[in-house]
């Protein structure tokens, strides 16, 4: 019988997942609502001495390299030794991170606190983040005709609200076909 050594990348580790990532190529938050997951399975050996290390590399907004700590030096629970890990990466989190760039989750295990050994780096999970909100098209169809003059009054649809912020303009939603000189009001 032969046993091989565990080493960094085995393909027998787990690799960690973000289960909102379905194809485990792209993270895009507008396919999702609060929080993203990360999870990964119990691995060979598993144990309570384990001690791990599960961060998010990637870039900010301004094209700076980012680190994002998940788990610093946590050492492995009884639940944890038969479910796995589950963490939370907050969306206020991702959104720190620039829309259409790779990030990477890393998973550095310590076999015990113990030895010394250098950590066993779990093959890293790869994504491109999509941040960028979806656009709302609306065209008006089933608003009603109305009219606002006065700052601080609103118009308000099915997909957006229209405040008159300030000054003395006047905004108006009107049926097609009205407009150069008809006016919807005077009906």
């Amino acid at each position: 019988m032969i046993l091989l050594k565990i080493t960094d990348g085995d393909t027998r580790l787990p690799s960690p997942r973000v289960p909102q990532a379905a194809d485990d190529k792209v993270l895009d938050l507008n396919t999702f609502e609060g929080n993203a997951d990360v999870t990964v399975l119990p691995w060979i050996g598993i144990s309570t001495d384990n001690i791990v290390n599960l961060k998010l590399l990637g870039k900010d907004n301004n094209n700076s390299d980012c680190t994002i700590q998940i788990l610093t030096s946590h050492k492995i629970t009884e639940t944890e030794k038969i479910s796995g890990i589950k963490e939370s990466l907050t969306r206020e989190q991702l959104l720190t991170l620039k829309h259409n760039t790779v990030f990477e989750v890393v998973l550095e295990l310590l076999p015990n606190s113990i030895t010394n050994s250098p950590p066993i780096k779990f093959t890293a999970l790869k994504l491109n983040l999509l941040q960028i909100p979806l656009i709302t098209m609306e065209n008006f169809e089933n608003w009603p005709a109305a009219l606002i003059s006065s700052p601080g009054q609103f118009i308000e649809g099915t997909s957006m609200k229209i405040v008159h912020l300030s000054g003395s303009g006047t905004i108006a939603i009107t049926k097609a076909g009205y407009g150069r000189g008809k006016n919807p009001y005077s009906l």
